[in-house]
Formats: C-alpha cells, structure tokens, sequence
C-alpha cells in the first residue's frame, strides 16, 4: 500500500476513528471499516510501524483452536509481549484441574474410567452353547 494515496489516508482514519472505542483485533476491526480481515491486518501492521498504533494485548480468539490474536490501540507505545504457549503437560494440568472443579463431570468422569476396567460377565448359557472365548493350550 502506499503511505501518500488519498484512499490509504481515507481508511487509517476510519480504522483510528474506530480504535477510539478501546483495543481491536482485525477479525473485530474489518466489519467496522468495511476492510475484508487481511486488508485490515495490513493496514493496522502499517501503523504500527508508522508509530500510530501498538499491540495493546493478546486475547484468544474464540477459535477451535483459541488462537492469540494481536488487539491494537491507539498511540505508539511498547507493545505487549506475546505469552509464551502452554506445553502439553500445562494443558494436561490445566483440562485435570477445571474437571476436578466440577464435581458432576469429575464423577461422571471416575465412572467412565471404572466401566473401561470392567469386564463383562459372560453368560452361563451362552458360553455352554458357544464354547468358551478362552482357548485351553494343549
């Protein structure tokens, strides 16, 4: 894009008009504007480094995947660092600890790891008509 077009001047003021509410990523940002997602992730990147905006934060974007997204505000300043990810054994920790915070699905969990453990009983008559599945070695 170039920095001295009419309508790139025309849509930083709108994106700045609409970053006066409060922080924004570009997925909240491109209906507001009328930019499609990629365009208004170009122009936000832009002023960044034109020193008129900065990353305010990094929220999860209610994803599949709860990605982190950049949310930009107004203003140069220093922007927020990005948190590191969760290793495995954190999401392991973490998914254990909001089950146990839920005594219903904690107990409805233990029941389910108690069915997997149980056999079921074979019945008398079956195995006299069929045989038994247990095979004898000679």
């Amino acid at each position: 894009m170039k920095a001295d077009h009419p309508l790139t001047a025309r849509r930083i003021a709108a994106i700045t008009a609409a970053l006066q509410a409060g922080p924004l990523c570009a997925h909240d940002l491109a209906p507001k504007v009328f930019l499609c997602f990629e365009q208004a992730r170009r122009y936000l990147q832009f002023m960044q480094a034109q020193g008129l905006a900065h990353i305010a934060k990094w929220p999860l974007r209610c994803t599949p995947r709860a990605t982190r997204v950049a949310a930009y505000a107004l203003g140069g300043g220093a922007d927020a660092k990005k948190p590191a990810r969760r290793t495995g054994q954190q999401r392991q920790a973490r998914a254990k600890a909001k089950l146990r915070a839920d005594a219903e699905r904690y107990e409805f969990h233990l029941a389910k790891c108690r069915a997997r453990k149980r056999k079921a009983a074979r019945d008398p008559l079956v195995a006299a008509m069929f045989g038994s599945t247990v095979e004898s070695r000679p």
